[in-house]
């Protein structure tokens, strides 16, 4: 089974991104829920399958650090109490 990931969304400050080994987990979980749910899976399951994902992509960024939700900056609004 091949599964190719062209035209995936690139890597940038969006949640929805994962670095390479959570996209093989999800990949992997997915396949063993919905299509081999009644085989008894091991490694060899994993042999069944190739994919291609490009680099730079949303599932295989350039760094570890386009894979996080760590994009939001502190705000500077002011709470009622400390605005007084």
């Amino acid at each position: 089974m091949f599964i190719d990931t062209d035209g995936m969304s690139s890597a940038g400050a969006h949640p929805v991104q994962a670095t390479l080994p959570l996209f093989e987990g999800i990949l992997f979980n997915s396949l063993i829920q919905h299509v081999f749910y009644d085989t008894r899976y091991n490694e060899g399951t994993a042999m069944v399958l190739d994919y291609y994902v490009p680099a730079g992509s949303a599932c295989n960024p350039p760094d570890i650090y386009h894979a996080t939700a760590l994009w939001a900056r502190p705000s500077r609004v002011e709470s009622p109490v400390t605005s007084r």
